[in-house]
């Protein structure tokens, strides 16, 4: 964060290793995982009954003070990612991050918080980092949904809250430029339901990956045109690995029709 920026909620952990913030309740854990030069990445693998997210690298769901959370290992994607691993230029982005989920969360729009970030200095300015957020029970990602369930339940419970999501962002003015059908968490929004496959739940669609979403003027629909355009890609690019394909319906449901950048 922003020197002098740290809200009192909000305190920075020092390791010999390692430095990074971390919001107070998870604080003291965080420095004991930390302990003797591990990663937080490390950590969170090694603890009894750690659950893995498959992604992009494996995160795990772990126990972090009073906090359920899943840590996660920033890495690059791209086609330069076996280059670059998951060394970036210091001091990462996940101060970015830690900052984003925060003021996304104050314009109302679902995100997990991010509790925690640990940055590991590197060779000649670089640096890996480690980001802990506070877990969503029963979510499954977008991508997910859409490749497991009916038209039907897509269009009664899925779209709407993805539409939801992106109206909101819309109405705040975030953009995302990575929004993708792997980054929208869609989780049960009611008491009761315990995943997001539960034909009962009602739906709630969260953000994800919030490190390069930046911040334009609320309303504007161009925000708007460029996250539909985005999502879009990423579905017609994911179209094999959909149960069913997006029919006309399904896209005037979110707005995917509107032009947007390429």
């Amino acid at each position: 964060m922003t020197a002098g920026a740290a809200p009192p909620d909000v305190v920075p952990v020092t390791a010999s290793h390692a430095q990074g913030m971390a919001e107070r309740a998870v604080a003291p854990a965080l420095l004991r995982a930390l302990d003797g030069g591990r990663t937080l990445h490390a950590w969170a693998e090694s603890q009894p009954g750690a659950r893995a997210y498959m992604g992009r690298a494996t995160a795990w769901a772990v126990t972090l003070g009073p906090e359920a959370v899943v840590v996660r290992h920033s890495t690059h994607g791209g086609v330069l990612a076996p280059v670059t691993g998951d060394l970036f230029r210091a001091p990462t982005r996940a101060p970015a991050e830690f900052e984003s989920s925060r003021r996304i969360a104050a314009l109302g729009l679902p995100t997990p918080r991010v509790l925690a970030y640990v940055v590991y200095p590197a060779a000649i300015g670089f640096a890996r980092a480690d980001v802990a957020t506070r877990e969503v029970p029963g979510g499954a990602d977008l991508l997910a949904l859409l490749g497991r369930l009916t038209v039907e339940e897509r269009r009664a419970r899925v779209l709407p809250a993805v539409a939801a999501l992106l109206d909101a962002m819309t109405a705040g003015g975030v953009q995302h430029p990575d929004l993708n059908a792997k980054n929208v968490l869609l989780a049960p929004g009611a008491h009761g339901a315990e995943d997001a496959d539960d034909a009962d739940a009602v739906l709630v669609a969260w953000l994800l990956d919030t490190d390069v979403v930046t911040f334009g003027v609320a309303g504007d629909a161009g925000v708007g045109r460029a996250n539909r355009a985005r999502l879009a890609r990423s579905l017609a690019k994911r179209a094999g690995m959909l149960a069913a394909p997006l029919e006309a319906a399904d896209r005037v449901l979110l707005g995917l029709d509107e032009e947007g950048p390429t």
